[in-house]
């Protein structure tokens, strides 16, 4: 871990080899995530060439009428994975439909998620609690608090950015924690809890 942060974070103090040791958990993992994503697409870039020629010699060999061409994609095995090619978890998808039934879901929510995606994977089993943190602009399903740091197994943004306040539905609770100014949903999200505070 600390040779992979070195190598594409090596130009900033607090990964120095004086200096690792002594930084908050959540920023070393968010470093190393960090480096994984940039070493992905680094070979991503080299293996390029080579699917691109893999591509073309095997749609010379095919009948374009029978069989659907390949495409260089197919070819890569370091291609970045998008949101849309993960897999929502079912406790997710299941606590998703559990806040419908309950009336606990805002409308902003069930407009503009993933419902086919959701549906598709719901197991109809028990969910734990808590399921959902809601704040305005902002649902994380199943989230949970490691460290200073807040995952959740699907998190929807829309208009929301900053230091948001967002409350547990099961347990009345409020917290406030810091939004990346983007409206996307995002599976096994991540928010550094830096900033974030209990509100009574």
């Amino acid at each position: 871990m600390f040779w992979k942060i070195q190598r594409y974070w090596g130009f900033d103090p607090r990964f120095s080899a004086e200096n690792f040791g002594f930084q908050p958990l959540w920023l070393i993992l968010q470093a190393y995530e960090y480096a994984e994503k940039l070493e992905r697409e680094r070979l991503h870039k080299e293996e390029k060439g080579i699917a691109q020629l893999a591509m073309l010699y095997l749609n010379s060999k095919i009948d374009p009428k029978k069989t659907d061409p390949f495409t260089p994609e197919q070819f890569c095995h370091w291609l970045p994975p998008t949101e849309q090619d993960k897999s929502i978890s079912s406790s997710a998808c299941d606590a998703f439909f559990s806040l419908i039934q309950d009336s606990l879901m805002p409308a902003w929510a069930v407009s503009s998620a993933p419902i086919a995606k959701l549906k598709a994977n719901q197991a109809n089993a028990t969910v734990s609690r808590p399921r959902a943190w809601v704040g305005e602009g902002v649902l994380l399903l199943m989230p949970r608090i490691v460290g200073r740091v807040v995952t959740a197994e699907f998190a929807l943004i829309e208009g929301a950015s900053g230091i948001v306040d967002i409350k547990d539905v099961d347990s009345g609770r409020w917290y406030a924690i810091d939004i990346p100014a983007e409206d996307c949903y995002v599976i096994d999200a991540e928010f550094p809890l830096v900033e974030s505070r209990l509100i009574l």
